[in-house]
């Protein structure tokens, strides 16, 4: 490669050993984060030490910077720091120089300090980052591959009104639906609110200003189908999706529930599998529940988990990599489109419907199946309240008139 080309073929450097197969070379490998925005490595053929960099587009060219070596910084400490650092330097404030006082602070630096405030107290380790991709969302625009702030981006505290995030608003309503504002919005929202209370300053930014009107929609009924028709779905999907859909079919957990399992989860001699259940609007309230198993289930997860160590991810994808929301759900979905005859299948939710429904109707009472799959008994009431005429008769005694 001549000196000082870019190299432009996107890799994967998120873990140890996908950057060791790379050779060492002057110019920097790039991992694609966003439109326009690229975390680098480079390994020195000299001396073999290894920096992360940080690229992205500036002013209509690249700009080229340095984070750190990789034996300070891992892989997600580098990508917040990029994210920092380019959203300060976007944000017109030198990277690397001195603080300003708060009320000096733009919006875009407030949910910077915002985000790095809190990251560490969320138990949702993702949060950071689905913080600052909605973030970016909220106060920067495309055009091309430069990020351009908007206006309300460039404003400091003490200069925002109601007016600016009902124009922000105004602006996303031009690709988003009402709920996907309020959802891009809420880390601004939150930050605002956060650098005026905990800084103690003595303006009110954000009031008055309205959410997005989220239309009222009626809620579609339930997905539910017949366990065969459960099992015959799974049989038609690519092998790599068929584990994960099946441990939704033997223990009735949420997606998010079969993805995070890792074998310390399953508990073998128990005959049970613990999930983590997160809830709520920021992810925090979580806790832990267990699903039993079947005979038939216990022999699946044995097959599953042999020859793992105990943090392991018990599903996989394709590339034996840990499924993530975004590309398992892309999986289903593309699958679903392949096979018309399982196009009725909107989301994988419906097996957790299916099988909640299928104990219902052969004798589990509504608060063993609401403990059983971590859910209230209101809901199960209301969401899974299918009669079963052979079992009403059964129970209903015979009645005789003289």
């Amino acid at each position: 490669m001549a000196k000082g080309q870019k190299r432009e073929i996107e890799v994967n450097l998120r873990t140890p050993t996908s950057r060791k197969k790379l050779p060492a070379d002057n110019n920097p490998y790039f991992e694609r984060v966003t439109t326009g925005v690229y975390l680098g490595f480079r390994r020195s053929p000299g001396t073999g030490a290894e920096t992360w960099l940080g690229r992205y587009r500036k002013d209509s060219k690249n700009k080229q910077i340095a984070l750190g070596n990789v034996a300070d910084l891992s892989h997600a400490e580098a990508l917040e720091k990029l994210t920092k650092d380019r959203n300060a330097d976007l944000d017109g404030k030198a990277v690397g120089k001195g603080e300003r006082g708060v009320r000096g602070w733009t919006v875009a630096r407030t949910v910077d300090e915002y985000i790095e405030a809190h990251k560490d107290a969320k138990k949702n380790p993702n949060w950071a980052r689905n913080s600052r991709m909605r973030a970016n969302n909220a106060l920067f625009v495309r055009k091309g591959d430069d990020l351009v702030p908007r206006a309300i981006a460039k404003l400091r505290l003490v200069e925002v009104e109601k007016g600016d995030i009902q124009a922000m608003q105004r602006e996303l309503a031009a690709k988003m639906e009402p709920a996907s504002i309020n959802r891009t919005v809420v880390v601004v929202r939150a930050a605002i609110n956060w650098a005026v209370e905990e800084k103690k300053l003595k303006i009110k930014p954000l009031e008055g200003a309205k959410r997005a009107k989220e239309p009222k929609k009626p809620k579609a009924p339930r997905a539910k189908f017949p366990i065969p028709d459960c099992i015959q779905m799974i049989e038609a999907a690519p092998d790599f999706l068929q584990p994960i859909l099946r441990c939704q079919l033997y223990t009735g957990c949420r997606p998010v529930g079969a993805r995070r399992l890792v074998v310390e989860d399953v508990d073998l001699e128990g005959r049970k599998v613990w999930f983590t259940s997160l809830k709520g609007d920021d992810n925090q309230a979580f806790h832990r529940y267990y699903t039993s198993l079947s005979d038939e289930a216990a022999e699946f997860f044995a097959d599953q988990i042999e020859g793992k160590e105990p943090t392991d991810p018990v599903f996989t994808n394709k590339a034996k990599q840990p499924w993530q929301e975004t590309n398992l759900s892309k999986v289903f979905r593309n699958f679903r489109k392949r096979h018309e005859d399982h196009a009725k299948w909107k989301t994988m939710y419906s097996l957790r419907h299916s099988v909640i429904t299928y104990v219902l109707l052969n004798g589990m009472t509504p608060s063993q199946a609401a403990e059983e799959y971590d859910t209230s008994l209101e809901y199960i009431e209301k969401n899974y309240n299918e009669r079963n005429d052979d079992r009403a008769r059964a129970a209903v005694p015979s009645m005789r008139i003289a």
